[in-house]
């Protein structure tokens, strides 16, 4: 390097350094546009929408141009220029936009039904499957029962004998 006491004359082409996009705070954007050179370049903008406000900073060689309120989805373009040369740089700028249309809400609502759907049907399937049950059912009709006394009053030659009567002889 040179001694500090020798004055050094240096040029150089202009060479964008950084282009940013960011939120002011309030839902609005800017973009940032920083340069160096020598000489300082001039910086210039160009946007889709060119009524937007700028305001301009200069350190040594390094410049600094901000354009407030970005308001339309486009291409943004800084440009630096100085004696020596031209150099560019791009930043694209889209809003996310809502949906204001009931589609959007079909859209995520009509599969999760869906899936709600096949969900309980698997759950009724599990909870209460088809077939015979091996539990009695409460609104199950109850069946007589056979009993083994049925042809306890009858009588050999096949008459009946009222209960009061004696019982009938063993037939054998």
């Amino acid at each position: 390097m040179y001694p500090p006491s020798f004055p050094v004359i240096s040029t150089a082409s202009p060479r964008i350094i950084n282009i940013t996009v960011s939120s002011n705070g309030d839902h609005t954007f800017k973009a940032r546009c920083t340069a160096e050179g020598e000489p300082a370049p001039a910086l210039t903008w160009t946007s889709p929408h060119s009524s937007n406000l700028t305001s301009v900073t200069n350190a040594n060689h390094r410049v600094t141009k901000e354009l407030q309120y970005l308001t339309h989805d486009g291409k943004y373009t800084c440009t630096a220029v100085n004696s020596h040369g031209r150099a560019e740089g791009s930043v694209y700028f889209y809003k996310f936009k809502a949906s204001n249309s009931s589609f959007f809400l079909i859209l995520i609502f009509v599969p999760l039904g869906i899936k709600v759907l096949v969900l309980l049907v698997i759950l009724g399937l599990t909870l209460f499957p088809r077939g015979p049950s091996t539990a009695p059912s409460i609104l199950a009709r109850p069946q007589p029962q056979d009993s083994t006394y049925e042809n306890f009053d009858r009588r050999c030659d096949g008459s009946h004998s009222l209960p009061t009567e004696q019982p009938a002889a063993r037939c054998s």
